[in-house]
């Protein structure tokens, strides 16, 4: 098995020594992750994973997972492009340019349980987006997805388009930061690793597009004042589970087929424990005594108008790569909105 020695890819990683190793012998795969290793996503998701693809492969492939990212989160898809790392997953808006079909998973108001969120977008991938390969250089195993997004306020209450153009307000890229920006307000987009300096030091005044459960584990839940949630979610952050091609290539058939028997599909299942983990996150926010409150009928109304040339958009872009893009609109909702309602 090749032996792992240090290098500086923006920060401290481990890269994989060139080194053969016979099939017949044991693999492991280094694999990065993007948060915390005490995230939920981290402890649960992806260690599960790992276990499900040791146990498939009877012990002949394993997972090793870093303790912090191997690089920027910007720059994770080239780190295991690189083969700085076997394996990681990344924030789909860092893929607008390679993967711009994908994005149509975080866009506004398509949420519905982020285990039919990352089934849905598996299965339209399989199905019409294969062909075009949004994933250059990489082997794509999977997709998860978080619950969907809310928006909360430092100071007062968001009840109305108005009092969100009254914020500065921290976002993810990508539809997040579009959405706001599509209703006039100011927005300061970043990854969520980044957030909490701005959070804190009330450089916002505010925060969107991440679940109760990230605002929790990123520190930045004590900062709200209270809360508000839309239909369908503001946004919905999505991931991408990717590997090295060469690191794939060096797995043996039966490997490949016992590491797919896993992720896929199966992968994008395991977001399901990411829909209890939101639930008990916004109960302990309510807890503290803030509230969490749906937009009302004229909020969501106003919104929806506002963003529903987002999705328009997608559409006549996913015609120009050669997708029919009101037919992959339809599916991905349509699948979304069965497996919801708990359709295998």
């Amino acid at each position: 098995m090749g032996r792992y020695r240090n290098v500086t890819f923006g920060i401290l990683t481990l890269a994989l020594a060139t080194g053969a190793a016979s099939s017949a012998m044991s693999k492991e795969l280094v694999y990065s992750i993007i948060g915390g290793p005490k995230h939920f996503y981290t402890v649960t998701i992806v260690a599960g994973w790992a276990k499900a693809v040791a146990e498939a492969s009877k012990g002949r492939v394993t997972v090793k997972v870093l303790p912090s990212a191997a690089a920027p989160p910007p720059r994770l898809y080239d780190a295991v492009r690189k083969r700085v790392v076997d394996a990681a997953h990344t924030f789909n808006g860092f893929l607008q340019k390679t993967s711009p079909l994908i994005q149509i998973s975080m866009a506004p108001l398509m949420f519905t349980t982020a285990e039919a969120n990352a089934v849905a977008l598996w299965r339209t991938h399989e199905k019409f987006f294969r062909s075009k390969n949004q994933f250059p250089g990489v082997k794509l195993l999977g997709f998860a997805s978080n619950p969907g997004g809310i928006s909360c306020s430092l100071k007062g209450s968001i009840d109305s388009v108005s009092a969100l153009q009254k914020l500065k307000m921290w976002s993810l890229p990508g539809y997040s930061a579009k959405a706001l920006g599509a209703i006039g307000v100011t927005i300061v987009p970043g990854p969520a690793v980044r957030m909490y300096p701005l959070i804190s030091k009330g450089t916002v005044d505010g925060f969107t597009g991440i679940a109760m459960g990230d605002a929790l584990a990123f520190k930045v839940a004590d900062f709200a004042k209270s809360c508000t949630t839309f239909p369908g979610a503001i946004f919905t952050p999505t991931f991408s589970m990717i590997m090295n091609m060469r690191s794939w290539d060096s797995l043996s058939a039966d490997d490949q087929k016992a590491v797919m028997s896993v992720s896929g599909e199966a992968f994008a299942r395991r977001s399901g424990e990411l829909d209890g983990w939101e639930k008990a996150a916004q109960a302990k926010f309510r807890g503290t005594g803030k509230t969490i409150q749906a937009a009302s009928g004229a909020f969501a109304a106003q919104v929806q108008k506002a963003w529903a040339p987002m999705r328009a958009a997608w559409v006549v872009q996913a015609n120009k790569l050669g997708i029919d893009g009101k037919a992959a609109l339809e599916y991905y909702q349509s699948q979304a909105k069965a497996i919801a309602a708990g359709a295998k």
